[in-house]
């Protein structure tokens, strides 16, 4: 599961880089 959410993390960042914070 932490490994799926990482990889969301990766194009969630990419996408959306103010939600990075």
């Amino acid at each position: 599961m932490e490994y799926k959410a990482k990889r969301f993390s990766v194009p969630v960042v990419y996408i959306n880089p103010r939600n990075s914070s």
